[in-house]
């Protein structure tokens, strides 16, 4: 900044006999501006736990060596608009970095943005580029993830034995806060010997794993999932089960007894509806529609001692 002031210097001089000269000279005085203070920390979107911080910058640099304050704004986002934190005017300068607490405590899980400008007796510097900074006093628990297939839903078993299974993955309110889950499966409501898959990503609304063991026939299955965020919280989400099918369980009771024998022979012989989904009535593993020779399967198991139905044709189509 340039200011100018104009002195008028009146010379009287007397040189042999000349005329009185009267000169009039202009002096400018200038100032430069200080030079924008550099911020220290908090910034880089790091996550702190003091909702009151100190805010930390490296001093201005004045040409002029002119005594230094500062401005300073921290705001809820980057755009200095109507909403402060918080806002310092004239704060005094340190000896080589000026330190500036916070007098008003931030709502956890908030940003903050700040920034800092230099001001002389003058002028003032640019503002610095804002920074911006996470609170996060208290850790909490993320959200619930809810499972949601396989379920008991359709009144009908679980046919593949390899399934996937699908759940709604979990929010965290932390700041950049990591989620991770793990699937627990078993056979009882207590969980007490479940198989555990531990270390699934969160990488998406709806989470598919695909099982890569084999689950049993005609088992009742239960099923959760936890959520474990980056500070180790975990929250449990609602519990699922569901059946496997059981080779030679027509109509799905998970037994085999005198009804799935009767079943078979009113759809063969009587008119009777057919078992859903047709493989089921491939007892005898041959991959064609039911026939006596199922019948006679399904009699021998029942009642002499013969081999158990089976899974039936892997395809499990052209069955009718």
């Amino acid at each position: 900044m340039k200011y100018a002031h104009s002195i008028m210097i009146g010379l009287l001089a007397a040189v042999l006999s000349g005329p009185v000269s009267s000169v009039a000279l202009t002096v400018t005085d200038s100032n430069t501006e200080p030079t924008i203070p550099i911020l220290i920390r908090p910034i880089g979107q790091v996550i702190i736990e003091n909702q009151a911080p100190v805010l930390w910058f490296h001093n201005s640099y004045d040409a002029d060596g002119d005594l230094l304050t500062y401005d300073i704004l921290a705001t809820p986002d980057s755009a200095v608009g109507d909403a402060f934190y918080e806002t310092a005017f004239d704060y005094p300068q340190g000896a080589d970095s000026t330190a500036y607490q916070l007098q008003q405590s931030v709502d956890d899980n908030s940003s903050v943005w700040w920034r800092v400008r230099a001001c002389d007796d003058q002028s003032v510097s640019d503002w610095s580029d804002p920074q911006v900074f996470w609170i996060d006093a208290n850790p909490e628990h993320p959200t619930a993830p809810r499972c949601e297939f396989p379920n008991d839903s359709s009144g009908f078993p679980q046919f593949e034995m390899l399934p996937v299974f699908t759940f709604r993955h979990s929010l965290d309110p932390d700041p950049f806060d990591t989620l991770r889950y793990r699937i627990e499966i078993a056979t009882d409501t207590s969980f007490a010997l479940a198989t555990i898959y531990d270390s699934l990503s969160d990488d998406g609304i709806l989470i598919d794993f695909l099982l890569s063991d084999s689950l049993a026939f005609g088992t009742e299955y239960f099923w959760r999932v936890v959520a474990i965020d980056r500070t180790g919280l975990t929250s449990i989400s609602n519990v699922r089960h569901f059946w496997t099918w059981l080779p030679g369980d027509l109509d799905h009771s998970h037994q085999i007894n005198i009804a799935d024998l009767v079943f078979l022979v009113s759809y063969m012989f009587a008119g009777g509806p057919p078992a859903e989904p047709s493989f089921v009535m491939d007892l005898n593993g041959d991959c064609t529609a039911p026939d006596i020779a199922d019948l006679i399967h399904l009699f021998q198991y029942m009642f002499i001692g013969g081999a158990p139905p089976v899974a039936g044709c892997l395809n499990r189509t052209g069955l009718l």
